[in-house]
């Protein structure tokens, strides 16, 4: 009797449910991501592209940015549709790691105390959510930017209060995004504890 229940328990009842339930897949191209530091071919959900700075590999979605309310890093009901398309491609490449970049703007009083906390909580949140979903924690890393590296002005000032991520695909990447990170930090003051 046990050796039936055994056989239905182990063999039957995964083959009768891989029957009904259907594999997910997500849709995705191949793409060749070469720096001189390290190469690696990523699978890149469709709604994500990959933008190559000078230094870094962004990752960024196709149907929504994360941008911030003034002086606040609660997420938007449509940030979680951005996080989940970061998790999907954390989870389709498994030996990649990820930089979440927190950015404030300059405005307000008081911006230079409160503007590194505040750029390191929206980081925080964003992690918070990815380890949530089941991406180890060894493979995400937060640096706050404070309103040390603006790219709008006027108007679209709030674009500024943003979060962003940075694809790390090997320990070189790394160790020479955080050493352009701490002279950046250097040059405008802000010095880590």
């Amino acid at each position: 009797m046990k050796k039936y229940f055994l056989l239905f328990n182990i063999i039957l009842i995964p083959m009768l449910i891989s029957c009904f339930v259907p594999e997910v897949k997500i849709p995705t191209k191949k793409k060749q991501i070469e720096n001189s530091l390290c190469s690696q071919e990523l699978y890149i959900p469709d709604n994500l592209y990959i933008f190559n700075t000078n230094s870094n590999n962004m990752l960024i979605s196709k149907e929504h940015i994360i941008w911030f309310e003034f002086g606040s890093k609660e997420l938007d009901n449509k940030d979680y549709k951005t996080i989940e398309d970061v998790y999907l491609f954390m989870q389709t490449n498994k030996n990649i790691k990820m930089i979440i970049e927190g950015h404030a703007d300059y405005l307000g009083s008081n911006a230079d105390e409160r503007n590194y906390p505040l750029s390191m909580e929206r980081g925080t949140n964003i992690f918070s959510e990815l380890t949530n979903l089941g991406i180890d924690t060894n493979r995400l890393y937060i640096f706050g930017y404070s309103d040390s590296t603006p790219k709008y002005e006027g108007t679209n000032k709030y674009r500024d209060r943003r979060v962003e991520f940075v694809i790390i695909k090997c320990d070189a990447e790394f160790e020479a995004y955080t050493n352009r990170y701490n002279q950046i930090n250097i040059t405008n003051n802000n010095v880590l504890e």
